[in-house]
């Protein structure tokens, strides 16, 4: 790989060197790569996403996609901050945020390191295949002679032992019986409701900052002040705790769901929420932020993927 960017790049320079003395020289019949830019179709498992992506293939042989389309594929809920040139991935909550020419990278809560940064294209955050692997935790392939990019779907839903299957999360132990701290639930669930009606931001910086929740940000925010520290994201708090069946609920267990797109590609958890008792749980999400309802029909018993304990 080094010799043949070394390659290119002298050739160039000797193309540049001979076009300023006069001489008309086509770069690419010297063995220089060309840079192109095509359309494709991107597809997530079997299913059609977007039939004309547009990706680019750069003079050094690496495939870039546009990180908008791909995230959308998953139905994931997008900021692309053009001033900070960070681009934010996730469901209620943010699950991944990269930043254009870093290869700094957030995921599920943990930080890490991509083998390229993402960059713009005509103001649009691009990604690598592998970039996008690493960042994801899925598989991601290209087909060219179907000019198809494919990602595997991601898969938060219970095996068939009745374990929730989740992420792991790097430095955090999933608590067991014996290691679960005491918790007073009917004083948990009043504080939670003192925040009815809190707003809900995408994203949300801590509450004393922003005065504002994601779904995330409000468990582990009420969590806290009980003495329990949840990571980041509800994907990755969904990795505490102990699972727990819908008939034995308690007030204080939390709720873990899935958000469905226009896609609907993946059964991954995209939301958390704490139950209060009588059927019903308190969360932040949309335009009434920090809200009550019911699991026992409709939209959020559809959706429940499980329930975990993380407390005596």
């Amino acid at each position: 790989m080094f010799q043949r960017t070394s390659l290119n790049i002298l050739c160039m320079i000797i193309v540049l060197l001979l076009t300023a003395c006069g001489a008309k020289l086509d770069p690419y019949q010297m063995g220089v790569q060309r840079e192109t830019v095509a359309a494709a179709s991107l597809m997530v498992g079997e299913k059609s996403t977007f039939s004309d992506i547009l990706y680019r293939k750069d003079n050094a042989g690496h495939l870039w996609i546009p990180l908008e389309e791909a995230a959308q594929s998953l139905d994931f809920q997008t900021h692309w901050d053009v001033t900070d040139e960070t681009f934010s991935m996730g469901y209620t909550d943010v699950i991944y945020q990269v930043s254009m020419k870093q290869t700094e990278a957030w995921a599920n809560g943990q930080d890490m390191i991509l083998s390229m940064a993402p960059q713009t294209f005509k103001q649009k955050p691009y990604i690598t295949i592998d970039a996008l692997q690493e960042l994801w935790g899925t598989s991601v392939t290209w087909s060219e002679a179907r000019q198809c990019l494919t990602i595997a779907p991601m898969n938060d839903k219970r095996i068939e032992d009745g374990s929730p299957v989740v992420i792991e999360v790097q430095g955090q132990v999933g608590m067991s019986g014996k290691s679960m701290p005491e918790l007073h639930r009917p004083s948990l669930v009043h504080y939670a409701r003192r925040y009815l009606g809190v707003p809900y931001q995408f994203g949300a910086d801590p509450y004393p900052q922003s005065k504002r929740f994601d779904c995330s940000s409000f468990t582990r925010h009420v969590y806290s002040r009980f003495g329990i520290e949840l990571p980041r994201t509800a994907r990755a708090q969904a990795a505490m705790g102990i699972p727990v069946s819908s008939e034995n609920m308690k007030p204080g267990d939390m709720l873990f769901f899935q958000i469905p797109g226009r896609f609907q590609t993946n059964s991954i958890v995209g939301h958390a929420g704490i139950y209060i008792g009588d059927g019903k749980f308190v969360h932040t999400h949309g335009k009434n932020g920090v809200t009550i309802n019911s699991i026992q029909s409709g939209y959020w018993k559809e959706n429940l993927l499980f329930t975990k304990r993380l407390s005596k």
